[in-house]
């Protein structure tokens, strides 16, 4: 059995040998190449098997996987916080606008038929109650009265005088005659706004004469009594 001595005297003895001497230059290179390129430090070390280690299960061991766990645990940290930022937490309802739907245009076939008829009771003194419907064709008439003919009106049968209302030039003033049994008047306004067409019926009863009815017609523009054509007409 060889002892300790024994083997350090071998160890000795190969030194002391000329085949166990290293060369000077080759030691000076080694020196050399060592301070030119000195070692750096691995990022990976922590993770690197340890080749003089022990290979056991020691504390050094299990202390180098803690810098990757340490990594994974800060990105599923991460992962958690923007899941619960965007998703998790409650949110306020979305606020939709209303969807504003277009107004429905009005078509020819929806528009007024024809003109309105206007009725109008006129002021009498003597006689039945007598009233004037009036159609305008034109839709230029805004406003129409019964004007007050007084003790009676010097216009001859079948006439129908127009003037204008000294205060207002959209105004015209129609004063006609008849008899106390005249009641109903119809007068149509044409298209043209100036033939002014007025019919009554036959009287029946007391017919007696005398009976004035004036009425009152303003339009939308200045209406010279000259510019208007009035008739009046019974109807059987």
């Amino acid at each position: 059995m060889t002892t300790p001595n024994e083997q350090d005297r071998r160890i000795a003895a190969w030194f002391e040998e000329p085949q166990g001497r290293v060369p000077e230059g080759t030691i000076e290179a080694a020196l050399a190449h060592a301070r030119t390129h000195p070692r750096g430090r691995d990022p990976l070390a922590a993770f690197r098997r340890d080749p003089m280690g022990s290979g056991g299960f020691g504390l050094g061991r299990i202390a180098q996987p803690l810098p990757l766990l340490a990594a994974v645990g800060l990105l599923l940290a991460a992962a958690v916080a923007g899941a619960a930022i965007g998703g998790w937490f409650e949110r306020e309802p979305a606020v939709v606008p209303p969807v504003v739907s277009p107004s429905p245009s009005v078509t020819p076939s929806e528009a007024p038929s024809g003109p309105a008829t206007l009725r109008v009771d006129l002021i009498e003194h003597v006689g039945n109650d007598a009233f004037i419907e009036i159609i305008d064709e034109s839709f230029t008439l805004t406003e129409a009265i019964s004007g007050d003919p007084g003790d009676g009106v010097d216009v001859e049968q079948d006439l129908v005088r127009v003037e204008n209302d000294p205060a207002d030039p959209a105004t015209v003033v129609l004063t006609w005659s008849g008899g106390t049994c005249d009641t109903r008047h119809e007068l149509v306004i044409n298209a043209d706004g100036r033939t002014l067409r007025m019919f009554r019926g036959t009287c029946e009863g007391d017919s007696l004469g005398g009976v004035g009815h004036v009425l009152r017609l303003t339009f939308d523009a200045p209406a010279p009594a000259a510019e208007f054509d009035a008739t009046i007409e019974t109807t059987p």
